[in-house]
């Protein structure tokens, strides 16, 4: 689906809002704790 799409799927909900691309430029990336522990298989090769 597009962001297209996506919009315009939840354009009847007037509480939803897109953020800017300000506020997702502050946006940090969170990768899940238990990703990290362990390297893929592939890295460790």
């Amino acid at each position: 689906m597009s962001d297209e799409e996506i919009r315009a799927h939840w354009a009847w909900d007037k509480d939803m809002t897109w953020p800017t691309d300000e506020e997702l430029a502050e946006f940090d990336l969170v990768i899940p704790a238990k990703s990290r522990r362990k390297p893929p298989k592939e890295a460790a090769e």
